[in-house]
């Protein structure tokens, strides 16, 4: 069987030429062009030998051997430097302290390159005299940590950039929004007063056109109102009231039932018996169950079967909303709770929504001290539920609900 070398390279020209001289020697090439791809490479494919160039970009050849040599798996793999001939005083040292095994110029000897791989394989080790180990260690643990510095200053200079960032994203973002906000709410006081035929009396082509105008405005409102929920409250302070949570349910199920109708979805309910009362928020509990309810709906097939559940589980309310719909693969159970995400983010998707819906609901049941998850398999539907505590303690004293 061949052996196979890792050869850590930046220049596609260096790279060629010791492919074709090494495959014409026998072995299997794999290569790496810079230190990250490296270590990944090596892990997964074990090589016999790597060749390391010293002086690729980010991770520089010195930084890599030395963590490729804590990785138990390839301690006993060799790793000989190659570099370029123009080199100082030191420089074969200075590989070896860093972890390497050998140490060959550039430009490579044709002929020889074969036979001094095979040598290193076979065993060939180069060292350090004793007596110069000290002062080299100590220059490599200097320079490891003046890059570890710059590596640190240098993040903290761009981490403060993308929260400057951040903020005037934000600041952007909210002040459209509200901006929006007027003439939206004039579009559509204006749209249903014309379908009320308060200013004369329509035809039904006229009627069916500001339904559809008012229909889409109130779901534009919707996106905008989202919007500057998760921008101005980094958590939802609940104004806390008892709250009858079926009531809730109920009458948002009566909200979101022609929606169903028309995608020909069933909405069933199974609510326990006795008081299902909380502490919380009247505002957020009905956003929390809409967002969860569309949601359901909005993945379930025409047929499908949306179960809304409420019980008392010690001294939480138990709620969950169960579709019959696509489903959802593990991978993802965490991640649709964040901001804008989308299992399929293709311009091609199937499903509306600006990823949203979810990290409210999550927001809304964590401000109330409870918790959110999911259970879910793709093709078997999927379960959203929540366990909210009966007496809750606001977390942050803003009210995000207010115009």
């Amino acid at each position: 069987m061949s052996k196979k070398i890792l050869y850590v390279e930046d220049s596609p020209e260096s790279r060629l030429l010791v492919r074709r001289i090494l495959e014409a020697g026998g072995y299997e090439i794999v290569e790496a062009e810079d230190g990250l791809a490296a270590i990944r490479l090596a892990q997964q494919e074990l090589p016999d030998l790597i060749l390391m160039d010293m002086h690729i970009p980010g991770m520089d050849g010195f930084e890599v051997t030395t963590r490729l040599r804590s990785i138990r798996a390839l301690e006993r793999v060799p790793i000989v430097a190659l570099t370029a001939s123009a080199v100082l005083d030191g420089d074969r040292e200075r590989t070896l302290v860093a972890g390497c095994d050998g140490y060959l110029q550039k430009p490579v000897d044709v002929d020889r390159l074969p036979r001094q791989i095979e040598e290193f394989i076979a065993g060939k080790r180069e060292v350090v005299p004793q007596e110069e180990q000290p002062y080299y260690l100590r220059e490599y643990s200097q320079k490891l940590v003046t890059r570890l510095q710059d590596k640190i200053a240098e993040l903290e200079e761009a981490n403060e950039r993308l929260k400057t960032l951040d903020r005037l994203k934000s600041d952007f973002v909210s002040t459209v929004s509200h901006e929006l906000r007027t003439p939206l709410t004039s579009i559509k006081g204006y749209a249903q007063l014309l379908l009320d035929e308060r200013a004369g009396e329509l035809s039904p082509i006229q009627q069916d056109s500001l339904e559809v105008i008012v229909d889409n405005v109130e779901l534009v409102i919707r996106r905008v109102n989202d919007i500057l929920f998760l921008q101005e409250s980094s958590a939802i302070v609940p104004a806390l009231e008892p709250i009858s949570l079926p009531d809730v349910a109920r009458m948002i199920i009566g909200t979101v039932q022609d929606r169903a109708g028309q995608a020909g979805v069933e909405i069933r309910t199974d609510i326990a018996a006795g008081p299902l009362q909380l502490a919380g928020d009247y505002e957020a509990l009905k956003l929390l169950l809409l967002h969860l309810l569309d949601n359901a709906i909005k993945f379930s097939p025409h047929g499908g079967l949306v179960t809304v559940r409420l019980e008392r589980r010690g001294a939480d309310i138990y709620g969950e909303i169960v579709d019959t719909g696509i489903g959802i693969e593990a991978q993802y159970h965490e991640r649709i709770f964040e901001r804008f995400f989308q299992v399929d983010s293709s311009s091609t998707r199937v499903f509306g929504g600006a990823g949203l819906g979810l990290a409210i609901a999550k927001r809304i049941v964590e401000a109330h001290g409870g918790r959110i998850g999911v259970h879910s398999r793709p093709g078997q539907g999927t379960t959203l539920f929540f366990y909210l505590p009966t007496h809750s303690t606001p977390q942050v004293r803003n009210h995000p609900f207010q115009e």
